[in-house]
């Protein structure tokens, strides 16, 4: 369902709003879920019922380009397409190593009673809420709109604050608190972006945003798959250190994968640049 809301959503916003919108609309896939399948299936009947695009209303909306079909065994050798799926396999495989196993390693590493490494534990998740509301606003505010830039700064962030966490577990709660909430807000932020606002501006030019979507979010989940005997293997022959060097480290390729997309971006948005001027002086 999450391609086919990115493609619906981006034909009815401009570039520069779509970063806002997605961040607001990313919520749900963090604090969501409570209704279930009856919500989803009476709304999925509305959508069907009632959705129609612009083109279907005789509408244009301002600041979109216009694009062509494209295959889906293109889909990989689209720009930035490779960069943003490792990134979101990468930060995907460590935020279900935090949800299936944090509890455990309050629990067991950090001498918590059941029920504080139960609470506490919910902190990682807050923040994911709270990241994935407020980055929409960060990036169009102090970013003038550039998603991945703030994306990759977002994903650094991420490593920096879950190895602070691990290195000050000893400090106590409130420390553990504190870079708990802000390493989910910086893991979970950025998911409406790489599989949401980004992806549509990248499959938009090819007529293919629920495409990109899909192989960008799919490729992601591969690690919500792994994540469950790799890290039980870990814990039993390397201890805790373990998997909290694993996930460091994997938070760190998202994050040069992420840099090497904006390295890709700023390339491309100064072609579109210069073929602009061309044509202006022209």
């Amino acid at each position: 369902a999450w391609p086919n809301c990115v493609k619906t959503l981006g034909m009815w916003f401009n570039d520069q709003q779509r970063t806002t919108i997605f961040g607001f609309f990313g919520t749900c896939t963090f604090g969501g879920g409570i209704l279930g399948s009856a919500l989803a299936g009476g709304t999925g009947l509305v959508v069907f019922m009632f959705i129609r695009s612009p083109e279907e209303l005789g509408m244009q909306i301002p600041g979109k380009v216009q694009t062509r079909s494209l295959s889906y065994i293109q889909l990989w050798r689209l720009r930035m397409v490779p960069e943003l799926s490792w990134t979101n396999f990468s930060i995907k495989l460590v935020r279900y190593c935090m949800y299936m196993w944090l509890p455990m390693y309050l629990f067991q590493a950090l001498g918590y009673s059941k029920l504080q490494a139960g609470l506490l534990s919910t902190v990682f998740e807050i923040g994911g809420v709270a990241g994935s509301a407020s980055l929409g606003l960060i990036i169009s505010r102090l970013f003038g709109g550039r998603a991945v830039y703030g994306v990759a700064l977002t994903v650094l962030g991420s490593t920096v604050f879950l190895a602070a966490f691990h290195f000050t577990s000893h400090m106590g709660i409130p420390i553990n608190c504190v870079f708990m909430f802000l390493a989910g807000a910086c893991n979970c932020g950025p998911d409406p972006y790489l599989s949401g606002s980004i992806a549509a501006e990248i499959g938009e030019r090819e007529n293919a945003q629920a495409a990109v979507s899909g192989l960008i979010n799919g490729f992601g989940s591969i690690g919500t798959v792994v994540e469950g005997p790799v890290i039980g293997w870990m814990v039993e022959r390397y201890g805790w250190a373990g998997p909290f060097y694993f996930m460091i480290t994997l938070s760190l390729v998202g994050t040069v994968c992420m840099f090497k997309a904006v390295t890709i971006d700023n390339k491309m948005k100064r072609a579109e640049f210069m073929g602009s001027v061309v044509s202006d002086e022209a």
